[in-house]
């Protein structure tokens, strides 16, 4: 025996187990230190978040308090301005002024000097930017700034339809103080709002008192980031057309008034957006910058615009991003514990395999005579005496195994022989059935003196097979039968003996002149052999089937078929005859059903084609839809020669379609050409179903 201490090192399993186990004891060890680091992380991210948001919304709050309380201020200061007698003396005496003598002229400007002191002080003392008189027709009469629109309509002159105009026509005609929109004056080419209220005189409105918003006490509201850290603002817009613009400069853009516009439907500044359309809310949404923010909205109704508090959200949630530090760090630490802990338990475990390894590869070299030491008495040191018992089992059993081999051979070689007699058995006797199934088909030698042409392809998918066909000579010509049996293989063959039988009865007792009686007594004779007459039928198995019946007493073809059509060709016209849309047997068909006859007269070249559902059911390998009914008529109908020619020419454009595609079930076609009868008249065809050259597509 080798000792093991003589055999060659291995150096490859060892890191390959030790690598595992580390693998493993890192995962045990660090998968709870990952799942906490992630919900605390998870958590603690959720409550800053909470918190931010909760702060934005009352600065939100706060600040649009602020925005209504300063508006609502204003809004009483014009209407108590509105009430003085300062200010009804003096649009009264400017507008007897201007429309006496017009604006540039002495007398105007002497009243103006007079009223000019009061009406300034006026705004300076309310701290608004420009103060207008508006005469109730629409003229302005004064203003403190002497601007542009000074003299001019609002009605009818170059600044009809400014936010000013617009104020000053709701105040008169609502007799209470208006606020304009928040937007861009054309005098001025500045952001301006406007506030309006009625001078009345004797509770008559003679005109208005309008005054210009000062820019700089909005601004110096919006720009209070008290709260917001360094990124955070207060961004306020208007809703316009094509989005919102924003009317305020901004924190990152002094020169944004009327000069930003947030589209509508952008994911950038979309709480903007919401906000000036009278929604409300808050969460982390994208800024106008395209950067991510905690924020908080709201309606600004004096404004009729919005306004969004906001703060970058890597600022907002930077204490988040601490702790992740802290914990991230936390956890390298715990790692380089317990990866020298795992390396020191995987040496431990991985030096013993190592040995049964190497004593393993000795043994695949043919070396029986390997053990290896037992150094242990836990899992490893019992699979190591395993080892040692499964190498003296396996000496012993090395002796044997020559014999046991030629004894398995030779019992496998004896069950082989005894599948290969089976089936030879189970073949010879489907062989055998087939030659029972087509001693059952008649020799059509006989037809063949009645009619001009005949053409018979029965081509079962198996070696039996479902379909049948069967012919009677009777006193006045001859009956045609084509029946398809439910499946295909032996147990249509089984139903092909039971439609044989029956039909044999039928010919004893003559009926089989009448196709549709025919099939109604082969129904009902199906049905009672099959015992689906009863009230607990086990069989649910039957047939579709074509009988044509030749009188040549009478000139005349007649057919009946449950679900099996007939394709007829008459003068050059080809067409179809569809049987009753019911079969033969089954349990769904009542006893009683009857079927419906079909007469033709027999006419000069007329061919009549039996075919059952194996052709026109067999899908194409290029589409994978069925050959059809309409494709087998133009091929018949477009095949030059006789009967036999023309089942050739369908078998072949049969075979094309289906290409790869496996044959789905037993195909039968019968085609012949009955000898014309001297009662002939031409037919009148069903519409629809003709075919004639040329031919139609499939």
């Amino acid at each position: 025996m080798t000792p093991l201490s003589h055999r060659p090192a291995l150096t490859r399993f060892a890191p390959t187990v030790a690598g595992r186990l580390l693998a493993a004891f890192l995962l045990i060890g660090l998968l709870p230190v990952a799942t906490l680091l992630a919900v605390s992380y998870s958590i603690t991210e959720d409550a800053m978040t909470r918190a931010v948001e909760a702060n934005l919304v009352a600065l939100g709050d706060a600040r649009a308090s602020q925005i209504e309380t300063y508006v609502v201020e204003r809004q009483r200061a014009v209407t108590v301005l509105a009430r003085q007698p300062e200010i009804v003396r003096a649009l009264t005496d400017m507008r007897y002024a201007a429309e006496t003598n017009g604006i540039d002229t002495p007398p105007y400007r002497d009243i103006e000097r007079r009223h000019r002191p009061t009406l300034a002080r006026f705004i300076d003392v309310a701290a608004f930017t420009d103060l207008f008189l508006i005469t109730d027709s629409g003229d302005v009469v004064f203003s403190v700034r002497h601007g542009p629109d000074l003299g001019t309509n609002y009605y009818t002159g170059p600044y009809a339809g400014t936010e000013l105009a617009k104020v000053f026509d709701r105040a008169k005609t609502l007799m209470g103080t208006e606020m304009s929109e928040f937007a861009q004056h054309p005098t001025t080419q500045e952001a301006a709002a406007f506030l309006a209220s009625p001078v009345l005189y004797n509770g008559i409105v003679i005109g208005v008192v309008a005054v210009q918003m000062s820019n700089v006490d909005f601004y110096n509201l919006v720009a209070d980031y008290t709260g917001l850290g360094h990124t955070g603002e207060t961004v306020v817009g208007t809703a316009t057309p094509g989005g919102v613009t924003i009317v305020a400069p901004l924190r990152n853009d002094p020169d944004a008034p009327f000069r930003r516009i947030v589209p509508r439907g952008s994911e950038r500044g979309s709480a903007l957006v919401e906000a000036a359309h009278g929604r409300r809310g808050y969460g982390i949404v994208q800024d106008y910058r395209g950067r991510r923010v905690v924020a908080a909205w709201r309606y600004l109704p004096s404004f009729s615009g919005g306004m969004v508090v906001k703060i970058d959200a890597a600022e907002a949630l930077a204490p988040v991003r601490r702790q992740l530090d802290v914990l991230l760090l936390i956890t390298g630490a715990i790692l380089g514990v317990a990866v020298v802990t795992a390396i020191v338990m995987a040496r431990t475990i991985a030096t013993p395999l190592r040995r049964l390894t190497a004593a393993a590869r000795a043994v695949a070299a043919g070396d029986l005579d390997q053990t290896v030491p037992v150094t242990r008495h836990d899992e490893i040191g019992i699979f190591t005496s395993t080892f040692n018992q499964m190498m003296t089992d396996l000496r012993r059993m090395y002796e044997t195994i020559e014999d046991t081999v030629v004894e398995r051979t030779e019992q496998l070689r004896q069950e082989t022989e005894t599948v290969r007699q089976l089936n030879r058995q189970i073949m010879e006797s489907i062989a055998y059935a087939a030659r029972i199934q087509r001693s059952l088909l008649p020799q059509f030698d006989t037809l063949a003196r009645h009619v001009e042409g005949l053409s018979v392809r029965w081509e079962p998918r198996d070696v039996v097979g479902g379909d049948f066909y069967w012919w009677h000579e009777t006193p006045d010509g001859y009956t045609l039968v084509l029946a398809d049996c439910t499946g295909h293989g032996v147990p249509g063959a089984f139903m092909t003996i039971i439609v044989a039988g029956a039909l044999d009865r039928l010919r004893q007792e003559n009926r089989l002149k009448d196709p549709a009686s025919a099939l109604a007594d082969l129904h009902r004779l199906v049905k009672r052999a099959l015992h689906q007459a009863g009230g607990n039928p086990l069989s649910e198995d039957g047939l579709d089937a074509a009988v044509c019946h030749v009188s040549t007493i009478d000139g005349t073809l007649t057919f009946a078929g449950a679900r099996l059509s007939i394709v007829v060709s008459e003068w050059g016209t080809w067409h179809e005859i569809r049987g009753d849309r019911k079969s033969i047997g089954y349990r769904s068909v009542d006893i009683g059903a009857g079927f419906t006859n079909h007469s033709l007269p027999l006419t000069p070249g007329m061919e009549v084609w039996l075919y059952t559902d194996g052709l026109t059911d067999q899908l194409g390998a290029a589409r994978g839809i069925a050959f059809g009914r309409r494709r087998l008529r133009n091929v018949l109908a477009s095949a030059p020669g006789d009967v036999t020619e023309r089942s050739a020419a369908v078998l072949g454009a049969l075979a094309d379609y289906q290409g790869a595609m496996p044959r789905l079930d037993d195909i039968t076609l019968i085609g012949f050409r009955p000898r014309p009868s001297n009662k002939w008249k031409e037919p009148t065809l069903p519409a629809g179903n003709a075919v004639k050259a040329p031919l139609e597509s499939c």
